[in-house]
Protein backbone atom coordinates (compact mmCIF):
# COMPACT_ATOMS: atom_id res chain seq x y z
CA UNK A 1 0.00 0.00 0.00
CA UNK A 2 0.80 3.76 -0.20
CA UNK A 3 0.20 6.59 1.73
CA UNK A 4 0.27 10.14 1.67
CA UNK A 5 -1.20 12.99 3.44
CA UNK A 6 -1.29 16.62 3.24
CA UNK A 7 -1.11 18.86 6.36
CA UNK A 8 -1.66 21.81 8.57
CA UNK A 9 2.01 22.54 8.16
CA UNK A 10 5.57 21.03 9.04
CA UNK A 11 5.99 21.97 12.55
CA UNK A 12 5.34 20.09 16.08
CA UNK A 13 1.84 21.20 16.37
CA UNK A 14 1.08 20.38 12.63
CA UNK A 15 -1.63 17.71 11.71
CA UNK A 16 -3.29 15.72 8.81
CA UNK A 17 -5.79 17.59 7.10
CA UNK A 18 -5.93 15.03 3.93
CA UNK A 19 -4.77 11.46 3.91
CA UNK A 20 -4.73 8.92 1.16
CA UNK A 21 -3.83 4.92 1.12
CA UNK A 22 -3.51 3.18 -2.30
CA UNK A 23 -3.35 -0.07 -3.38
CA UNK A 24 -0.78 -1.35 -5.49
CA UNK A 25 -3.22 -1.23 -8.43
CA UNK A 26 -3.23 2.66 -7.19
CA UNK A 27 -7.20 1.50 -6.88
CA UNK A 28 -8.11 4.08 -3.59
CA UNK A 29 -8.65 2.65 0.15
CA UNK A 30 -8.81 5.44 1.87
CA UNK A 31 -9.21 9.49 0.37
CA UNK A 32 -10.29 11.78 2.30
CA UNK A 33 -9.63 15.30 3.55
CA UNK A 34 -9.66 15.64 7.44
CA UNK A 35 -10.86 18.58 9.52
CA UNK A 36 -8.19 19.49 11.70
CA UNK A 37 -8.51 21.40 15.31
CA UNK A 38 -6.14 24.60 13.48
CA UNK A 39 -6.96 26.95 10.66
CA UNK A 40 -5.05 25.76 7.97
CA UNK A 41 -2.01 28.24 7.52
CA UNK A 42 -1.99 30.20 3.96
CA UNK A 43 1.48 28.93 3.43
CA UNK A 44 -0.01 25.29 3.60
CA UNK A 45 -3.09 26.05 1.44
CA UNK A 46 -0.23 28.16 -0.58
CA UNK A 47 1.08 24.66 -1.70
CA UNK A 48 -1.17 21.81 -1.34
CA UNK A 49 -4.84 24.29 -2.44
CA UNK A 50 -6.70 22.97 0.86
CA UNK A 51 -8.67 25.56 2.38
CA UNK A 52 -10.61 26.11 5.57
CA UNK A 53 -13.61 25.86 3.98
CA UNK A 54 -12.88 22.63 2.28
CA UNK A 55 -12.69 21.00 5.60
CA UNK A 56 -14.97 22.15 7.51
CA UNK A 57 -17.48 19.57 7.50
CA UNK A 58 -15.54 16.66 6.77
CA UNK A 59 -14.83 14.07 9.17
CA UNK A 60 -12.23 15.09 11.80
CA UNK A 61 -9.09 12.69 12.83
CA UNK A 62 -11.41 10.57 15.38
CA UNK A 63 -13.56 10.03 13.02
CA UNK A 64 -11.16 8.79 10.64
CA UNK A 65 -8.33 7.17 12.71
CA UNK A 66 -10.23 3.50 13.28
CA UNK A 67 -10.56 3.48 9.44
CA UNK A 68 -7.23 4.27 9.39
CA UNK A 69 -5.72 1.82 11.56
CA UNK A 70 -7.67 -0.42 9.94
CA UNK A 71 -6.27 -0.35 6.74
CA UNK A 72 -2.50 -0.19 7.65
CA UNK A 73 -3.12 -3.28 10.16
CA UNK A 74 -0.19 -5.82 9.44
CA UNK A 75 0.62 -3.89 5.83
CA UNK A 76 4.04 -2.38 5.44
CA UNK A 77 3.32 1.16 4.07
CA UNK A 78 5.21 3.14 1.44
CA UNK A 79 5.41 6.68 1.70
CA UNK A 80 7.66 9.20 0.00
CA UNK A 81 9.55 10.72 2.53
CA UNK A 82 7.71 8.20 4.91
CA UNK A 83 9.49 9.65 7.88
CA UNK A 84 7.50 13.29 7.58
CA UNK A 85 3.71 11.05 7.17
CA UNK A 86 4.51 8.97 10.21
CA UNK A 87 5.56 11.80 12.30
CA UNK A 88 2.30 13.87 11.52
CA UNK A 89 0.34 11.12 11.92
CA UNK A 90 1.49 10.46 15.09
CA UNK A 91 1.39 14.10 15.99
CA UNK A 92 -2.35 14.14 14.76
CA UNK A 93 -2.88 10.79 16.62
CA UNK A 94 -1.76 12.92 19.90
CA UNK A 95 -3.65 15.81 19.42
CA UNK A 96 -6.83 13.66 19.49
CA UNK A 97 -5.93 12.13 22.35
CA UNK A 98 -5.38 8.89 20.46
CA UNK A 99 -2.99 5.89 20.03
CA UNK A 100 -1.40 5.49 17.08
CA UNK A 101 -1.08 2.14 15.47
CA UNK A 102 2.59 0.97 15.24
CA UNK A 103 3.35 1.60 11.34
CA UNK A 104 5.62 -0.14 9.43
CA UNK A 105 6.78 1.99 6.37
CA UNK A 106 9.55 1.92 3.73
CA UNK A 107 10.42 5.25 2.10
CA UNK A 108 10.39 5.57 -1.42
CA UNK A 109 12.38 9.07 -1.67
CA UNK A 110 15.13 6.93 -0.15
CA UNK A 111 14.87 4.31 -2.59
CA UNK A 112 15.02 6.57 -5.23
CA UNK A 113 17.44 8.83 -4.04
CA UNK A 114 19.68 5.54 -3.67
CA UNK A 115 18.75 4.94 -7.20
CA UNK A 116 19.37 8.26 -8.65
CA UNK A 117 22.76 8.45 -6.85
CA UNK A 118 23.93 11.84 -6.27
CA UNK A 119 25.81 12.19 -3.10
CA UNK A 120 25.59 15.61 -1.20
CA UNK A 121 27.26 16.24 2.00
CA UNK A 122 24.56 16.11 5.09
CA UNK A 123 24.00 16.63 9.01
CA UNK A 124 25.34 13.09 9.24
CA UNK A 125 28.47 12.88 6.82
CA UNK A 126 27.77 11.85 2.94
CA UNK A 127 24.23 10.82 1.74
CA UNK A 128 21.96 10.22 -1.26
CA UNK A 129 20.33 13.43 -1.91
CA UNK A 130 16.65 13.64 -1.82
CA UNK A 131 14.63 14.27 -4.92
CA UNK A 132 11.19 16.26 -4.24
CA UNK A 133 8.36 13.89 -5.45
CA UNK A 134 7.45 16.15 -8.04
CA UNK A 135 11.13 16.16 -9.87
CA UNK A 136 11.59 11.98 -9.23
CA UNK A 137 7.81 11.81 -10.81
CA UNK A 138 8.88 14.16 -13.87
CA UNK A 139 12.32 11.87 -14.52
CA UNK A 140 10.34 8.65 -14.09
CA UNK A 141 7.71 9.96 -16.63
CA UNK A 142 4.86 9.90 -14.33
CA UNK A 143 4.22 13.46 -13.12
CA UNK A 144 0.30 13.92 -12.79
CA UNK A 145 -1.84 16.89 -13.06
CA UNK A 146 -2.90 17.59 -9.21
CA UNK A 147 0.66 17.25 -7.35
CA UNK A 148 0.81 18.19 -3.87
CA UNK A 149 -3.36 16.77 -3.39
CA UNK A 150 -2.94 13.12 -1.66
CA UNK A 151 -4.21 11.16 -4.31
CA UNK A 152 -2.52 12.51 -6.97
CA UNK A 153 1.20 12.35 -5.08
CA UNK A 154 0.12 8.61 -4.34
CA UNK A 155 0.19 7.62 -7.61
CA UNK A 156 2.62 9.62 -8.65
CA UNK A 157 5.11 7.29 -5.98
CA UNK A 158 3.48 4.15 -7.02
CA UNK A 159 4.42 5.70 -10.77
CA UNK A 160 8.00 6.17 -9.55
CA UNK A 161 7.90 2.30 -7.59
CA UNK A 162 7.57 0.89 -11.01
CA UNK A 163 9.61 2.96 -13.15
CA UNK A 164 12.31 1.37 -10.83
CA UNK A 165 11.19 -1.92 -10.44
CA UNK A 166 11.45 -2.11 -14.02
CA UNK A 167 15.11 -0.83 -13.96
CA UNK A 168 17.41 -3.96 -13.77
CA UNK A 169 20.65 -2.59 -13.22
CA UNK A 170 19.81 -1.00 -10.00
CA UNK A 171 21.61 1.96 -10.58
CA UNK A 172 20.70 5.58 -12.91
CA UNK A 173 23.00 5.54 -16.17
CA UNK A 174 25.80 8.11 -15.35
CA UNK A 175 25.18 11.39 -16.49
CA UNK A 176 27.17 13.22 -19.16
CA UNK A 177 28.75 16.46 -18.65
CA UNK A 178 27.89 19.43 -21.65
CA UNK A 179 31.42 18.56 -22.63
CA UNK A 180 29.96 14.81 -23.53
CA UNK A 181 32.24 13.36 -21.08
CA UNK A 182 30.89 10.69 -18.39
CA UNK A 183 30.22 12.06 -15.16
CA UNK A 184 31.63 10.14 -12.30
CA UNK A 185 29.24 9.69 -9.05
CA UNK A 186 31.71 10.11 -6.11
CA UNK A 187 31.51 6.96 -3.84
Amino acid sequence: MLLDTETTGVGDDAEVCEITIIDANGTPILDTLVRPTQPIPAEATAIHRITDEMVATVPSWPEVAEQYAAVVAGCTVVAYNAAFDVRLLQQTHQIHGLTAPILTTACAMLLYASWNGEWVEGRQGWQWRWIKLIEAARDCGVLEDGAHRDLADAHMTLGVLRYLQRRTNGRKPARQNAEGNVAALAN
